[in-house]
């Protein structure tokens, strides 16, 4: 590596190797341009001293700009130079010990700057460190780190997440930032830090005969005006994952800076979504033991994927539209999914409201957690019985898919307002009439076996019940042949198996069918109300069955 000229330094005898040495350093050494590495601002550089000439540097740096240049070494005393673009000394500084600094330098004009690396000694060899450092704005993006010029930069994207790069340019520079990858469909924006106008965006515009359609560049773009921005980096769909690189390019006076790096290329505009610039780490404290984590925005989308315990920590991702549901990650990565975002549950350090929507599945989503199986008996002292005479059902609930048919059905003589959300006064169950037409068109063709579950719509929203029924009629309290058995909403009523309360309010039934010879599941799923006059809401006093106080009128016409 070749050094520049360095102006005749007399080092002080008496003050340095006791009187012995009057180091001069030598000059009219020719500089070439191809050798001479790009140091950014912000970024740490590693080089090494192998000869007595030095290293060099270019610093690119923008008119009024204010820059300390900082070198240290564990192998030498360093000894830094800073020079202007026609190689004219700006400042000079030979360390103490280990560390040289000329700082505070204030800039007149733009231009591309010179950084001489250097020892005391010409016979100095060994690793040392350099980094440029800028009196700017701190940045108020979360950083996933700082481009420089001619240097590629790998990461890898995770779900639903936007990677931020930043860099400093200046006033009339021409960038092209670069983002290639071979596991996902790669999208560029570009920012001004701190601000949320989106300058530039790109999607497959890398070009070249090595590079597909999935990488994107934003290619000869000008600046325009000095200061820091933000590359954001992600995926054509949130959940683009995978291995990328990135890397940045800049032009000045035709000239590009960062080496080999390729020349910029037009690129075209797209009408593309634009996201702000990513925001200091959104975060929730869990306030409650067992919260459910779900695969989408509401308890239809069961079973949970998993839970959370109270002071558990997660990191926001996104919303729902009405911002009940929030998704979330937790800090290891190990599980990402739903959650409510009620203050019951939840202590976070952001406005919900100022989140962006989350990419929601279909309603409902295939299950890949099964779930516990419950006894597949109902408890003997629960109110269950079998009905009196085969029952006029009607449907009460919808989804599925998955190349199944099928619908949730409930006796018209149980359930009111069946057009609307279906409400059981003196009795209830719930019966999944499914199969898969490939196999036959009866009821239980081609299915496995059926799950049913149940969870509430208030408090803590429990999971107050679960089944499993392998055989057609696939009923929620078991029968079904050919008669379901009814849960009888009398006085004190509690769900079978979990001896939880009834309530008079809302819950959600899940019906997960199994079909023959697949892994995959198909759900349907059914929100209905209990309100029956045996029964107490779950706010009155004594948050239990009740007891025949508070009782609505009876209701015995309705089941003549």
């Amino acid at each position: 590596m070749k050094r520049l000229p360095l102006p005749q330094i007399a080092v002080l005898s008496g003050l340095l190797l006791s009187g012995l040495l009057a180091a001069v350093l030598l000059t009219g050494i020719a500089r070439a341009q191809e050798d001479i590495q790009a140091l950014a601002p912000g970024v740490p550089a590693d080089g090494e001293l192998t000869s007595r000439q030095g290293d060099t540097w270019t610093l690119r740096l923008c008119a009024d700009d204010v820059v300390t240049v900082t070198m240290e070494s564990d192998a030498f005393t360093p000894f830094i130079e800073l020079l202007t673009p026609d190689e004219e000394l700006i400042d000079d500084n030979l360390a103490d010990a280990d560390t040289a600094q000329v700082a505070g330098v204030a800039i007149d004009t733009t231009g591309d700057y010179l950084v001489v690396a250097a020892g005391e000694r010409r016979t100095d060899r060994g690793t040392y460190t350099l980094n440029a450092t800028l009196e700017l704005p701190p940045v108020e993006e979360a950083l996933d780190g700082t481009l420089a010029p001619g240097v590629v930069a790998t990461d890898t994207l995770r779900p639903r997440r936007v990677a931020a790069w930043a860099f400093h340019a200046c006033a009339g520079d021409r960038i092209t930032a670069t983002v290639r990858s071979g596991d996902f469909d790669a999208f560029a924006e570009l920012f001004a830090a701190g601000a949320e106008d989106l300058l530039a965006e790109d999607d497959n515009s890398a070009g070249g005969e090595d590079t597909g359609e999935t990488d994107a560049a934003i290619a000869d773009f000008e600046i325009p005006e000095s200061g820091m921005y933000i590359l954001l980096v992600s995926g054509a769909s949130r959940s683009a994952t995978g291995d990328y690189t990135v890397a940045l390019s800049v032009a000045a006076d035709g000239a590009v800076s960062g080496g080999s790096t390729a020349a910029a290329t037009p690129t075209r505009a797209l009408a593309l979504p634009r996201r702000s610039p990513t925001p200091a780490v959104a975060k929730c404290t869990v306030q409650t033991n067992a919260l459910n984590v779900r695969s989408g925005p509401g308890t239809v989308f069961d079973p949970p994927i998993g839970s959370l315990r109270a002071d558990d920590e997660v990191e926001l991702l996104g919303r729902d539209q009405l911002g009940t549901w929030i998704e979330i990650e937790t800090l290891d990565g190990r599980l990402r999914g739903w959650i409510s975002s009620a203050s019951q549950f939840v202590e976070c350090n952001t406005d919900i409201a100022q989140l962006p929507l989350g990419q929601i599945p279909p309603t409902p989503t295939p299950t890949a957690t099964p779930r516990p199986t419950a006894t597949p008996t109902a408890t003997a002292t629960q109110p269950v019985a079998q009905g009196p005479r085969p029952p006029t059902e009607i449907g009460i609930g919808g989804g599925g898919g998955g190349g199944l048919a099928g619908e949730i059905r409930a006796d018209t003589a149980l359930v009111r307002d069946p057009n609307g959300q279906p409400t059981f006064r003196d009795g209830m169950y719930l019966r999944m009439l499914v199969w898969n037409p490939n196999r036959g068109n009866d009821d239980g063709d081609g299915i496995d076996f059926v799950e049913f579950f149940i969870q509430e719509q208030f408090g803590d929203f429990r999971d107050v019940y679960s089944r499993r029924e392998n055989n057609p009629a696939f009923c929620s309290f078991g029968g079904g042949e050919p008669l379901c058995n009814v849960l009888r909403l009398r006085d004190g009523v509690r769900w079978p198996d979990t001896d939880i309360p009834i309530f008079n309010e809302d819950y959600t039934a899940t019906i997960v069918a199994h079909p023959s010879g697949s892994n995959n599941t198909v759900s349907w799923n059914v929100d209905f109300t209990v309100n029956s006059p045996n029964l107490r809401r779950f706010n009155d006093s004594g948050n239990g069955g009740g007891n025949g106080g508070g009782r609505q009128q009876d209701l015995v016409a309705y089941f003549a």
